[in-house]
């Protein structure tokens, strides 16, 4: 059997267009945004499985001419990149290059999902509120709805980049796989590449619902205020947006 591919993200990187492209490959076998293998269902369910059990599960549910690959699990890094060096798995980071884009998009996600009454953001705001709070506070924001769900965004985002980029040497960029998808393609291992289109299929943005939202106060203001007005965790320590930007770019 072929090696298992995680490409895994934090999200906000095209990747449900990545795996429906991925999935032409005529000897691929591709899952996105699950834990479970064999029943792919969203993941932050009942039926999510461990890593190591996810790993065996992708290696026991295909036949041997298959390449199994799962894009967009959101394991965590360390222990991917531990299981990598254990067992037989190719595992990839991805990510954007325009960080700004990728924060906005998970703001969109976010602030979508409040909008229609999901807990799990009702949750996620409580924790670290006064944190979060207070910092804003420090560079002189109000501590409103949207400036706690933009800070959250950047800082779900931002953790989890740096720890792809600390974890794994083969970090893969959404931009240039939009412009050349077979890359990726070869990079899975898979063969033949005659049955892979030239592009990557369209895709929902998250961004694009924005478009509509008119009730939105000047947020990308706002964002531009947060982020460069906090620091961030990087591999190289606390760093201001822009630097740490360029530490997940720079080979």
């Amino acid at each position: 059997m072929a090696t298992p591919v995680i490409i895994d993200s934090v999200g906000f990187s095209a990747s449900q267009s990545i795996a429906e492209y991925l999935s032409h490959g005529k000897n691929a076998v591709v899952v996105h945004g699950t834990r479970n293998f064999r029943n792919p269902t969203a993941f932050g369910g009942p039926e999510d499985l461990g890593a190591h059990e996810f790993i065996a599960e992708m290696a026991e549910s295909v036949q041997a001419d298959t390449v199994p690959i799962a894009v967009h699990c959101y394991y965590p890094p360390p222990l991917l990149r531990e299981i990598a060096e254990q067992q037989h798995l190719r595992f990839l980071g991805l990510m954007r290059r325009d960080l700004k884009k990728q924060i906005l998009s998970s703001f969109s996600w976010r602030l979508n999902a409040l909008l229609t009454g999901r807990t799990l953001i009702v949750n996620q705001l409580q924790q670290g509120l006064q944190q979060r709070s207070d910092g804003l506070r420090s560079i002189d924001v109000e501590p409103n709805i949207y400036a706690h769900l933009l800070l959250m965004s950047a800082e779900v985002v931002t953790n989890y980049n740096a720890q792809l980029k600390s974890n794994t040497s083969s970090l893969v960029f959404m931009e240039d796989i939009v412009k050349n998808p077979l890359s990726l393609a070869k990079l899975c291992g898979l063969s033949p590449l005659e049955s892979l289109p030239l592009e990557l299929p369209s895709g929902n943005s998250h961004n694009n619902r924005m478009a509509s939202w008119d009730f939105l106060p000047d947020f990308e203001s706002l964002f531009e205020k947060i982020i460069h007005g906090l620091k961030f965790n990087s591999n190289n320590g606390s760093v201001g947006f822009d630097q740490f930007q360029k530490n997940m770019t720079e080979a």
